[in-house]
């Protein structure tokens, strides 16, 4: 009887062990699980790194070409000025360099350049009067517009185009009239 105490003690031992080894085969699984899930949020943040490395460069080229393009530096009480004055676009950045270099305010810088502003809206204004051309073109006269002219003013046009089409104008309208008959 001996003997089967023994057995049921060596299968209760091997029982334990075999439970031991399983909760040591889980765990390492974790662990391998858990490592593999590392490697992969370590490969995903060095994606992620090497994106914004690229992006960071193209970004940095990009403000080197935009370096030309000049930076202003203005003060809220300077911007509200320009939104309520009555500055033209064209004459915005003589203010704007003027009051820089001689470190006044912009209202100060304006109410300096006032005088040669007003000449130069006056010089736009002359020029945009005097347009020879007008914006939609010059349309053509019709011969019949030329022969009623003609007709009540007894001026003929200077041109062979004009007498030509008053003639035609005159020539259709007795023809119209023939048919009438």
């Amino acid at each position: 009887m001996q003997l089967n105490i023994m057995d049921d003690s060596q299968v209760l031992e091997t029982g334990e062990e075999a439970q031991e080894e399983q909760t040591e085969e889980t765990t390492e699984e974790q662990e391998q699980i858990e490592d593999t899930q590392v490697d992969e949020e370590k490969e995903q943040l060095r994606k992620d790194n090497e994106e914004l490395k690229k992006k960071n460069a193209q970004l940095f080229e990009r403000a080197k070409k935009n370096k030309n393009v000049p930076q202003i530096d203005l003060a809220t009480k300077d911007i509200l000025y320009i939104a309520k004055s009555d500055i033209d676009p064209l004459d915005l950045d003589d203010v704007i360099t003027y009051s820089k270099k001689m470190g006044v305010s912009l209202q100060e810088a304006h109410t300096f350049y006032k005088p040669i502003l007003k000449e130069r809206a006056e010089e736009r204004n002359t020029a945009q009067a005097t347009q020879t051309r007008s914006p939609r073109g010059t349309s053509k006269v019709s011969p019949e517009d030329l022969l009623r002219k003609a007709e009540t003013t007894n001026q003929l046009p200077e041109d062979n185009e004009g007498m030509t089409n008053i003639f035609l104008a005159r020539r259709a309208r007795l023809f119209k009239n023939d048919n009438r008959k």
